[in-house]
C-alpha cells in the first residue's frame, strides 16, 4: 500500500517584485494553490512456477487553483483572471507474465483509468467592459484503456528479440490506436551486449485541452472546437551499447531518432504547436486545434555510472541532440527544447562518523545550452501596451549557456525500526545568473530578461519507518 499527498500555496505582489524575478507579472499579483494526493495498493502473486499476476489499483486527486489581480497605479487589486480544476484518476492495472520454457516468455497487460475532471478559467475581457470570458467551464468524465502484449524469443544463447503490440482506446472522442513494437539485443561477449528497437507511441492531449471554448460572435454561446482532437503519434528508432566494466560501474551509449506526427497545431496558418507546451508559465490554453503538425527529435547519449560501494558514487551523462517542429505556417522551427546539449555530473559520499551516524554529501553541475526563445516586438508591443511576439521569428534565438553547481550537506540516525534524515541543499552555490525568459514592460516600454532562481537554500527534515 503507498500514498503521498501535499499542499503549496506562493504569493507573488506586484509591489514586491522585480520585474527580472522568475515569477513576476506587468501590474499584477499572483497568488498559486495546489492540493494533490495519491493512493494505492499492488499485489504480487506466484500462481505456478512459470506464471505470475500483478494486480495494482490507484486513486490520486489534483487540485490547482490560480488568481491573477491587476494592480493599478495606486495598487488596488482588480480580479483579472480566475482558474480552479479539479482533476481525479481511478486505475485498475492488470499484469500477467508467462515463461515458456528457457526461450519464450509472454507479457499482456491491460491499463483502465477513469479520468473524471472539473475545469474553470475565466478572464477579463478589456474589449468588454465589466465582461468576463470563460476559456473552460466544464466537467465530466470519460476513459483511457490501453492493452498490450509482448513475446521475449531467446533465438541464441546470444540473440533475443521481443516483438509486441499496444493498443491504446479513449472513450471522450472515441480515438484508437494500434501501436507494434519490436526489440532486439544482442550480447557481445559476457559483459557487453548491443540493442536496437523501433516503438510506435501515441498520447492523449492533456485533458484540458479538449475543453477549451470558442465563443460564438455576437452571442453568449461557446463551441469546443478542441473536441475532435486525434491522439499523436511518436516513432522512435534506438541503437544502443551496454558495457558492463565490473560489478560497480558501467558506461552507456545510445542514439535514437524521434518522428511525431498528427499534432495539433491552429487550423490558421501560424507557427504554435502543443509540442512546446510547458516550455514556460504561459498558458496553451487555444481553440480550433487540428491534428497536422509534426516534429522530429535526435540526438546521441553519453552515460557513465558508477554504483554506490564502499562509501561514494558518481554518474556523468552527455547528451547532444537536435529538435525541430512544423507549426500550421509548414515552416520547420527549433522547439522551445532544442538547447542542443546537456552535460550532468554528479558525486555522492557517505562517511560513517559512529556505529548508526551517517554523513552524507553530494555535489551535482549541470550544463547545457540556453533556452531557445521567440523576440519580442518592441514596436508592436509598444502600440498595444502588452506584449507581442514575433510570429515568424518563433524560437530562432537562444539565450547563453545554463551553468549550475548544487551543494547538499545531510545527516542521517539509523535505529532498529526507523531512520531519522535532516539535509541542507544549496542550489546554484556559485549565484549563476541564467537567463529563463525575455519580458516586456508597459511602464517602461522595454525589453528585459528574467532570470531563473539564483542562490536558494532548502532544508529538509525526514522520518523513515
Amino acid at each position: 500500500v503507498f500514498g503521498v499527498g501535499g499542499i503549496s500555496n506562493i504569493l507573488f505582489e506586484a509591489s514586491k517584485s522585480r520585474a527580472e524575478d522568475l515569477v513576476s507579472f506587468d501590474n499584477k499579483d499572483l497568488d498559486y494553490q495546489g492540493k494533490m494526493g495519491v493512493i494505492g495498493t499492488t499485489l504480487n502473486k506466484t500462481i505456478n512456477n512459470s506464471t505470475f499476476l500483478k494486480l495494482s489499483a490507484g486513486f490520486s486527486y489534483e487540485n490547482p487553483r490560480a488568481k491573477i489581480d491587476s494592480v493599478d497605479a495606486f495598487l488596488h487589486p482588480f480580479v483579472y483572471v480566475t482558474d480552479d480544476s479539479k482533476k481525479y484518476k481511478t486505475s485498475l492495472n492488470i499484469h500477467l507474465s508467462k515463461k515458456w520454457g528457457a526461450f519464450l516468455n509472454t507479457k499482456i497487460g491491460i491499463w483502465q483509468d477513469r479520468l473524471d475532471f472539473s475545469y474553470y478559467s475565466r478572464k477579463y475581457d478589456n474589449g468588454n467592459l465589466n465582461q468576463f470570458k470563460d476559456w473552460i467551464n466544464t466537467s465530466g468524465n470519460t476513459y483511457l484503456s490501453r492493452f498490450y502484449n509482448e513475446w521475449t524469443v531467446r533465438a541464441t544463447p546470444r540473440l533475443s528479440i521481443s516483438p509486441g503490440v499496444s493498443l491504446l482506446y479513449l472513450a471522450l472522442n472515441d480515438s484508437k490506436s494500434i501501436e507494434p513494437r519490436i526489440g532486439v539485443n544482442y550480447e557481445i561477449g559476457i559483459k557487453q551486449k548491443i540493442s536496437i528497437g523501433y516503438g510506435m507511441h501515441n498520447k492523449m492531449q492533456d485533458m484540458v485541452t479538449y475543453f477549451v471554448q470558442t465563443p460564438i460572435n455576437g452571442t453568449d454561446s461557446y463551441l469546443m472546437t478542441n473536441q475532435k482532437l486525434n491522439f499523436t503519434r511518436a516513432q522512435h528508432f534506438i541503437l544502443g551499447y551496454d558495457w558492463t566494466i565490473n560489478d560497480n560501474m558501467r558506461i552507456k551509449i545510445e542514439t535514437y531518432y524521434q518522428y511525431l506526427d498528427k499534432v495539433p497545431v491552429e487550423s490558421k496558418s501560424s507557427s504554435f504547436s502543443l509540442l512546446n507546451w510547458g516550455a514556460d508559465y504561459a498558458s496553451s490554453l487555444v481553440d480550433s486545434l487540428v491534428n497536422k503538425g509534426s516534429g522530429k527529435n535526435m540526438g546521441l547519449e553519453f552515460t557513465l555510472e558508477r554504483f554506490f560501494n564502499k562509501g561514494y558514487y558518481y554518474l556523468l551523462t552527455a547528451s547532444y541532440f537536435d529538435s525541430k517542429y512544423k507549426g500550421s505556417d509548414g515552416v520547420e522551427r527549433n522547439t522551445a527544447f532544442n538547447n542542443k546539449y546537456v552535460i550532468n555530473g554528479l558525486l555522492g559520499k557517505e562517511i560513517y562518523i559512529a556505529k548508526n551516524r551517517v554523513l552524507t554529501t553530494d555535489i551535482k553541475f549541470t550544463c547545457s545550452g540556453g533556452r531557445m526563445y521567440t523576440p519580442i516586438d518592441l514596436e508592436a508591443s509598444n502600440r498595444n501596451g502588452k506584449k507581442i511576439f514575433i510570429d515568424t521569428e518563433a524560437y530562432s534565438k537562444q539565450f547563453s549557456a545554463y551553468l549550475r553547481l548544487d551543494l547538499k550537506v545531510g545527516f542521517r540516525f539509523n535505529s532498529e525500526h526507523y531512520s531519522q534524515e535532516w539535509f541542507v541543499s544549496i542550489e546554484n552555490v556559485t549565484n549563476q545568473k541564467n537567463i529563463f525568459t525575455q519580458d516586456y514592460n508597459s511602464k517602461t516600454k522595454n525589453i528585459y530578461n528574467v532570470y531563473q532562481l539564483e542562490f536558494f537554500p532548502v532544508g529538509l527534515y525526514r522520518i523513515n519507518f
